[in-house]
């Protein structure tokens, strides 16, 4: 599970290339699986879109970076719930602002999803996190994954067989066959050997590489569709926030949106002093607070979430 520090602030260093985050399969499993959750392949899955209402943390500068993302197809981690005191000490050290927000819902879950980003502003997410459940910070999926987890294994058998020309024998894991038997620390090295090669060189084949992928994932996302979009949506549609004070669960849920609008900045108790003269933040209309509680209340109402 991500620090809370670490959810607030979605900077550039946490983005990660393409050759990078596709070929990174550090437990050699198919949890380590990236699945991509691009606006593209969600609307040719499942074209009919959820909007809502959401809620995002950020400083005045993200203000500003949200202005000129809205409206593109760029996503943000975004949340419909969040305990009063995690909106105010994530706010002392790194926020100060709530953006209300009106966006297209690509997954929503009810715990902190841990997805990650690409540098093209894409986001994924593991099969872990769709696969284990709301106490681990993912959506539960379970046993009903099954099938999808043989197809997931079944592809990357057949994308090993493909690029297999760039493993090589090792004096530990054995021959080219032997590495093959492990589809997941096969690809890895895949991507590391590719990765050692001349740009040009380089750069056609993680091309290639990540076309199939990519085109890969979506074919089992397709086949898979039914208990995937249950998954990514049911949270979205029932709103019920399910809170267990025992288990290591946070207390606030991850909506990741898309193609969203501000529509107001929400200014916390410590801020809201050097607001008190000013009407709007970078053109957006704004709402300053002197109880963080009442901008948790705020936020419920709006987003009709069930606690």
């Amino acid at each position: 599970m991500r620090t809370f520090k670490s959810y607030l602030k979605e900077d550039v260093s946490r983005q990660f290339s393409l050759s990078t985050l596709l070929f990174n399969f550090t437990r050699h499993s198919v949890d380590d699986v990236k699945i991509p959750l691009g606006s593209s392949i969600i609307e040719r899955l499942w074209p009919d879109k959820i909007r809502s209402k959401v809620f995002h943390i950020t400083d005045g500068s993200g203000i500003d970076q949200l202005r000129k993302i809205q409206k593109s197809k760029k996503s943000i981690s975004a949340f419909f719930n969040m305990d009063s005191y995690f909106l105010e000490s994530g706010i002392q050290t790194d926020g100060g602002f709530v953006a209300e927000l009106t966006g297209d819902i690509l997954v929503a879950g009810p715990d902190d999803l841990n997805t990650i980003v690409d540098n093209s502003g894409r986001r994924y997410m593991s099969f872990q996190a769709l696969r284990q459940g709301y106490d681990g910070g993912g959506l539960g999926g379970g046993k009903k994954l099954a099938g999808m987890k043989r197809d997931l294994i079944s592809m990357f058998k057949r994308l090993v067989n493909e690029y297999d020309e760039w493993i090589e024998p090792d004096p530990i894991l054995g021959s080219v066959k032997d590495i093959k038997k492990d589809p997941f620390h096969a690809w890895e090295m895949i991507g590391t050997n590719i990765n050692s090669q001349r740009p040009k060189t380089r750069g056609f084949a993680f091309s290639m590489a990540i076309k199939d992928y990519l085109n890969g994932i979506e074919k089992v996302m397709k086949k898979n569709s039914k208990v995937l979009q249950s998954l990514f949506y049911d949270y979205a549609m029932n709103r019920t926030f399910r809170y267990e004070k025992d288990k290591e669960q946070s207390q606030w849920d991850e909506i990741v949106v898309n193609n969203f609008v501000v529509n107001k900045v929400h200014v916390t108790p410590d801020y809201a002093d050097d607001y008190e003269d000013d009407e709007t933040i970078h053109g957006f209309p704004i709402m300053r607070y002197d109880d963080i509680r009442n901008l948790e209340s705020y936020i419920k109402k709006t987003t009709k979430i069930k606690t």
